[in-house]
């Protein structure tokens, strides 16, 4: 019994260490928009890192998610695809906590495109802003009624409701009217790429800056009278943000003007 006490005794000291030495190896935490990570870090994480001399982990997910995190103190930098007003409006109608924007400085960073998406076997080329509209909020609700040669009901996939994306393309393309109650919703835009390359009746939305291993096979559907334009951002705390967080904002601003 003694040397099972011991052993837990030293196990325990030893992990204490290890968490220790982790958080000492990392200078930052960031959090949030899989849109940024992708279009910000995809394949240059440690490029960045070697260059910046500043270490960091990047955790994608959702804008929601990253502003959470930052405001309880669990990262260091968010990373959000749609404005910050909105996003904290959307975030308090959700949740018992309740955000105040001017607790957060926010730092432009970069620009990407919403896409429409479909099953690569879907022949559907083009569509217009008001039939992506009538799409999401289910007033088309049957392929056939696009013209299209895919049967069946439409399957409208999406990213999670905390997402910059999601509030992005409910205030540009649905006006403000609510998605379909029966959509699919996945936690991230990738997994809905992935859903969309799977099932032949899915229709969804994801970034063009998705890289091609997480587009898997799904198929681009050209909106021509959409400005689909989506603007990125990272953000930090107004109070306490660590020094490290606006030398890397810094470092990456001026490498993604060149």
């Amino acid at each position: 019994m003694f040397y099972q006490i011991c052993r837990f005794i030293i196990c325990v000291f030893v992990s204490q260490i290890l968490i220790v030495a982790s958080a000492q190896a990392r200078d930052l935490l960031i959090v949030g928009s899989s849109t940024v990570s992708n279009h910000i870090f995809w394949h240059k994480k440690e490029e960045y890192q070697n260059n910046s001399g500043i270490t960091f982990d990047v955790i994608p997910s959702s804008s929601g998610r990253g502003i959470m995190a930052l405001a309880q103190g669990r990262a260091d930098i968010a990373m959000i695809s749609s404005d910050l007003g909105s996003l904290v409006a959307k975030l308090n109608t959700m949740g018992e906590e309740q955000l105040n924007p001017d607790d957060f400085i926010v730092h432009p960073i970069a620009q990407s495109k919403v896409i429409f998406i479909v099953h690569p076997d879907n022949p559907l080329d083009h569509l217009s802003r008001a039939q992506v509209r009538d799409i999401l909020t289910g007033k088309i609700a049957q392929w056939p009624d696009l013209r299209s040669q895919a049967l069946g009901d439409i399957r409208v996939v999406t990213e999670h409701p905390t997402g910059g994306m999601y509030r992005w393309v409910e205030t540009h393309v649905t006006d403000g009217s609510p998605f379909v109650a029966h959509k699919t919703v996945m936690q991230n835009a990738p997994q809905v790429a992935l859903v969309v390359s799977q099932d032949k009746n899915a229709f969804g939305f994801v970034s063009d800056a998705t890289p091609d291993e997480q587009m898997r096979r799904a198929k681009i559907v050209d909106v021509p009278d959409l400005d689909a334009t989506q603007h990125l951002y990272f953000v930090t705390r107004a109070e306490d943000a660590p020094e490290s967080a606006d030398v890397l904002i810094s470092y990456l601003k001026e490498i993604l003007a060149k």
